[in-house]
């Protein structure tokens, strides 16, 4: 239920609140973590350093997601000229 109107699964997924529809919920989150469970180590450090520092729950601010930018901006950088980017890249323009 959303906004007090009722939806299945199929419709979810139309309306892109779900990525799919699976008779298997367990195979199906475990297959769509597979991708970043593969993620280089150095990567998932800094992305959840990068979550922690500025992590501010219940806040609208502005000026909190400019420092999120300027937080993020550079691991993120570094990390697009990476081996593992360019072969993970690579293996996604092949599927």
């Amino acid at each position: 239920m959303l906004f007090g109107m009722r939806f299945d699964a199929d419709a979810a997924v139309r309306f892109g609140l779900a990525l799919a529809v699976s008779d298997d919920s367990v195979a199906a989150a475990r297959e769509l973590a597979a991708g970043p469970a593969q993620a280089p180590r150095e990567v998932v450090i800094a992305t959840k350093a990068s979550m922690r520092a500025t992590a501010n729950p219940g806040v609208i601010d502005t000026e909190q997601h400019a420092l999120a930018v300027d937080v993020q901006l550079g691991p993120q950088a570094v990390s697009l000229h990476s081996t593992e980017f360019a072969r993970r890249l690579a293996a996604a323009q092949r599927n």
